[in-house]
C-alpha cells in the first residue's frame, strides 16, 4: 500500500530460508499466476537455462517444474526452414513473458549462441492447486506447446519487454546482436497473431534494450533502457486508446539514475523502479514515478533480515500489495535470493526487545481490576482501567479525567464490546493480537472508535489494513465509513480503486447504498467526468 499516511515506511524482508529455491540467475522472467509467482529461464554465469519453479506467496514454498514438451517439426519463424521444438528449445535468457488464460507465454530471447524469434506457452493453469497435496521433492509437470504465430513476426531479439493489457500483448524495444529497436508489437493469444503498430502519434522512444515497461491498463509506461551507446533516464507513455506516444516532462529535482537492466512494477497507482546498471556501477536505489504529479522520489526501505543487495537483471513483480524480487547479477556472482517489499504502519513496526518486554509488562494490567481507578462502560459491562495509561494514549481521555470532578465511569455509547476491548488492547500494549485477521466490518467499528477517541496511530493502522482488503465488493461500504470516520487517506483510496473498477463497482448493491450519503454522491460524479 503505498504512501498511506506519514507514518508508514517501506518494510523490506529477506525470506531467501525458504527450502527449493531455484539456482542462482539473472535475465530470467517472473510472472505472477494466482497467488504463485513463476520463474523461468536465465543466465546462470556461464549458460542459458531452461528450468521453471513456482513459489506460493501465501505458504512460502517452492516446486520445481517439470516441463513436458513433445518434440515437434515446426517452420522457422520468417523462413521455409523447418526445425524441431524440443526441450533444448526452451534454452534461454533476457526473453520476455507474459500471462494469459492459464498459459505463460515465452517470447524470443538469448540461447548463449543465438538470437531468438519463436514463442511457446507453459500450461500454468494447475499450479495454484498443486500446493495443496505435493511433495516438495518431487517436480510438477507441466505441458509446454510451441505458438505457431501469424501476422508480421518480430524478428530476432533479447532484453524487450511483453506487457499484457486485457486480451493483449504489447512487445517493445530489444537488441538482436547488431542494432537496437523502437517498434511496438501487439500480439493476440487467442489467435496468435502479431500486429506491428506502426505510424503512432507523438514522437516514439530512440531504440533501446534492456528497458522497463509497466501498465495501468490504459497506458504504457517505459523507462531507461540502453541504445548501445546510452543510457537512458528517460520515461515515456504510449496511450493504448489513442495511439499515442508521449515523453513525460518530470517534475521535482529527483530523478531515476540513467541505467539498464534495472527492474518495475505498478503498485497502487505509482511505478516503482529498483537497481540497474549503468556501465560502472551496480545499484540497489529504489525509485517512485507519481504519475498524477510527473514527479519522482528516492524511496527508503527498513530491512528485516539482509538487506536488499546491489544488483541487475533481476525479477520485480507486484502481487497485491506486496512487492517480490527475485535474482539477478550484483556485479561478481549470479543471485537466488527472494525478497518481499510492504507498506506498514509505525503502529505494527516490531519492538526492539526493551520495548517489547515493557509493553508485555504493562499489558498485565489490562482489563485487570489491580490499581484501577477508573473504569470504561460498554454494553453494559465496566472494564477496568488505568488514568494513566488512558491520558498518555488519547487527548478524548485526557480531557475528559482532567476536568475538576471527573467520571468514576467513562460511558462509550453506541459501540460492540469487542471493539471497545480492541481499542483498550492498543492502548496497554501498542498492538493488537490478529489484527488483519478481521473483517472489514470490525475493523471499521475500531477506526471510528479509534477516531472518536482521538488515537490517531490505531486509526492509521485500521486504514492500512483495511486498504489492503479492499475489493468490488466492500469498497462502497469503506467509503463510506471512510467519510464518516474522517478517515481521509481510505477514501482516496475508495476512490482510486472505484475509478478503477467502476463498472463492476456499479453493479454492487453496496453502490446503491450511497445514496444516503449524497455528498459522495456528489463527488463520484465530479470523478466519472473527470475520468
Amino acid at each position: 500500500m503505498a504512501s498511506l499516511c506519514n507514518n508508514t515506511f517501506l518494510l523490506q524482508q529477506d525470506i531467501s530460508s525458504t527450502p527449493g529455491a531455484p539456482l542462482a540467475r539473472a535475465a530470467h522472467s517472473c510472472d505472477v499466476v494466482g497467488q504463485v509467482l513463476v520463474i523461468f529461464g536465465g543466465w546462470a554465469g556461464k549458460h542459458a537455462l531452461s528450468d521453471a519453479y513456482a513459489f506460493h506467496t501465501v505458504k512460502r514454498r517452492w516446486i520445481r517444474l517439470n516441463l513436458c514438451v513433445e518434440e515437434t517439426p515446426v517452420a522457422v519463424p520468417g523462413s521455409r526452414k523447418k526445425t524441431t521444438f524440443s526441450l533444448s528449445s526452451l534454452t534461454r535468457n533476457n526473453h520476455a513473458s507474459a500471462v494469459y488464460g492459464g498459459e505463460l507465454f515465452i517470447h524470443g530471447g538469448h540461447d548463449g549462441s543465438a538470437w531468438l524469434m519463436d514463442m511457446f506457452a507453459v500450461d500454468v493453469s494447475t499450479l495454484n492447486d498443486v500446493f495443496d497435496n505435493y511433495d516438495p521433492n518431487v517436480p510438477v509437470d507441466a505441458q509446454v506447446r510451441y505458438v505457431s504465430c501469424n501476422g508480421k513476426v518480430p524478428s530476432k531479439r533479447a532484453c524487450h519487454t511483453l506487457t499484457r493489457v486485457d486480451d493483449r500483448f504489447y512487445s517493445f524495444g530489444g537488441y538482436d546482436g547488431s542494432q537496437c529497436f523502437n517498434d511496438l508489437e501487439c500480439f493476440d493469444p487467442i489467435t496468435a497473431t502479431w500486429t506491428r503498430l506502426s505510424k503512432p502519434n507523438g514522437k516514439k522512444p530512440q531504440p533501446r534494450n534492456a528497458h522497463v515497461m509497466v501498465t495501468d491498463g490504459k497506458l504504457l509506461y517505459m523507462n531507461g533502457g540502453h541504445s548501445g551507446r546510452t543510457h537512458f533516464d528517460d520515461i515515456y507513455t504510449y496511450n493504448i486508446a489513442t495511439h499515442t506516444w508521449t515523453r513525460v516532462e518530470c517534475s521535482g529535482d529527483v530523478y531515476p539514475l540513467a541505467v539498464r537492466g534495472h527492474s518495475a512494477c505498478y503498485l497502487n497507482h505509482e511505478i516503482y523502479v529498483f537497481g540497474g546498471y549503468n556501465g560502472e556501477h551496480v545499484f540497489n536505489t529504489l525509485f517512485v514515478f507519481n504519475p498524477r504529479t510527473c514527479a519522482w522520489r528516492r524511496q527508503s526501505m527498513v530491512s528485516e533480515g539482509a538487506p536488499l543487495s546491489r544488483r541487475q537483471r533481476n525479477s520485480m513483480v507486484q502481487h497485491n500489495d506486496t512487492i517480490y524480487i527475485f535474482g539477478g547479477f550484483n556485479g561478481r556472482e549470479w543471485l537466488n535470493d527472494m525478497h518481499m517489499m510492504e507498506y506498514r504502519s509505525e503502529c505494527t513496526r516490531s519492538f526492539d526487545p526493551i520495548l517489547s518486554a515493557l509493553a508485555d509488562n504493562i499489558s498485565v494490567y489490562l482489563a485487570n481490576p489491580k490499581y484501577s481507578d477508573v473504569s470504561i462502560s460498554v454494553a453494559g459491562k465496566d472494564i477496568p482501567a488505568h488514568k494513566v495509561i488512558l491520558c498518555a494514549n488519547s487527548k478524548y481521555f485526557d480531557d475528559i479525567l482532567s476536568q475538576e470532578d471527573p467520571p468514576e465511569v467513562i460511558e462509550l455509547c453506541g459501540w460492540s464490546l469487542d471493539a471497545v476491548m480492541k481499542m483498550i488492547e492498543f492502548m496497554y500494549s501498542s498492538r493488537i493480537r490478529d489484527f488483519h485477521s478481521h473483517t472489514h466490518f470490525k475493523l471499521c467499528e475500531i477506526m471510528g472508535l479509534a477516531d472518536a477517541c482521538a488515537l490517531e496511530n490505531l486509526k492509521n493502522m485500521c486504514q492500512e489494513v483495511l486498504v489492503r482488503k479492499m475489493d468490488i465488493d466492500n469498497v462502497c461500504y469503506m467509503l463510506k465509513y471512510s467519510k464518516l470516520y474522517n478517515a481521509e487517506l481510505m477514501r482516496q483510496h475508495c476512490f482510486n480503486f472505484i475509478a478503477e473498477h467502476a463498472a463492476d463497482v456499479m453493479r454492487t448493491p453496496a453502490f446503491e447504498e450511497l445514496s444516503s450519503v449524497p455528498s459522495l454522491v456528489m463527488e463520484l460524479a465530479k470523478l466519472s467526468v473527470k475520468s
